[in-house]
């Protein structure tokens, strides 16, 4: 419940409120103890007990898998525990779940940062999380997340026009990566959030770009997905595309991956003449795309045809996706001229 207080004037120099008797008894709070006081870049105050101010609480949860349930379903519930931010999630498991146990310690592995099991028997796993903000920031995991897609487009390319399914197969185990940088990117985004005591980090300047720096990580989750899907395309094919169409998607993967880098710098820049550069490109990307489809399509036999317009599908959105990112960065960086120019 909102509670209005008039600021009133003492000593001819300080200015009070006075602070609701209900909080200050839900608090323990007595004459004499101190109380920390917060700005935050919009304007507003917080107002905490100090004895609190430092304290680290670890947070713990409990699961209990559910035989009649499926593995995806104690993977997802999983997820959930981790991306709220628990420090250790232990798992109870039933008897004759030992499928689904491996099934989570395998996920942990190979798509989680900084979650280790760190105790485990017939009946249960604690997997703890001991990662902090300071060892990976926001920043460094975004750019992390771009290098790891950028390769991703290119390579997945490579082996679509090369026929080369160890490259295919390659890329492909290489977006699990990406979503392990993903996962912990929201996971970190979740706990800034929650906590409005925090301290926000160097690249975030106000609490609205949380939003932003949201969309961005999952716009880069699927650009790697869909590089990851033209590598599963490549597996798909029977044979060599021709020489010719070959030139023409090896264009087209140099030209989007040129415009998903320039959208993530012009981001992590809050560069605004980069961002319409980017929407713009992105525009005129997808409508060379639209115009190549016949072209392409008209010189391949019909399973061919089905795999190149999966691939071509897939360049557009990983442009499309880029345009996205530009978006975020052409709204934070207006956001920051209006503010400087206050």
């Amino acid at each position: 419940m909102k509670e209005l207080r008039r600021i009133q004037k003492t000593g001819g120099a300080t200015y009070i409120i006075s602070l609701p008797k209900r909080w200050i008894k839900q608090q323990g709070l007595n004459v004499g103890d101190i109380i920390a006081i917060e700005p935050l870049p919009d304007g507003n105050l917080i107002l905490s007990p100090y004895r609190f101010e430092e304290t680290k609480i670890h947070r713990e949860a409990v699961l209990e898998a559910n035989p009649k349930e499926s593995v995806d379903v104690l993977i997802r519930n999983f997820v959930a525990y981790y991306l709220v931010g628990y420090d250790s999630i232990k798992v109870l498991f039933k008897e004759g779940m030992r499928q689904h146990k491996e099934a989570l310690k395998n996920f942990v592995r190979e798509k989680l940062i900084g979650a280790e099991v760190i105790e485990e028997s017939a009946k249960h796993v604690l997997i703890q999380c001991i990662v902090r903000y300071n060892e990976l920031p926001l920043k460094k995991t975004l750019e992390r997340m771009s290098v790891l897609a950028e390769f991703m487009i290119d390579d997945a390319i490579r082996a679509f026009i090369d026929f080369d399914k160890d490259l295919a197969e390659e890329v492909i185990r290489r977006d699990n990566d990406v979503d392990r940088f993903y996962l912990y990117a929201v996971r970190q985004l979740k706990q800034l959030i929650s906590n409005v005591r925090a301290k926000l980090p160097e690249e975030i300047k106000r609490p609205r770009e949380f939003l932003g720096y949201r969309i961005v990580v999952k716009s880069i989750e699927r650009v790697a997905d869909h590089a990851a899907r033209i590598a599963s395309s490549a597996n798909r094919l029977e044979k060599c595309i021709s020489e010719d169409l070959g030139k023409i998607f090896l264009s087209l993967s140099r030209n989007v991956r040129a415009i998903f880098r320039e959208a993530v710098t012009s981001f992590l820049e809050r560069d605004l003449s980069s961002s319409h550069r980017v929407i713009n490109k992105s525009v005129e990307f997808s409508r060379k795309c639209e115009s190549l489809l016949l072209k392409i399509l008209s010189n391949a036999d019909a399973r061919t045809a089905a795999m190149l317009s999966l691939v071509l599908d897939s360049i557009k959105r990983i442009a499309d996706y880029s345009a996205d990112i530009a978006e975020i960065a052409l709204n934070l960086s207006i956001e920051t001229l209006r503010k400087r120019s206050q």
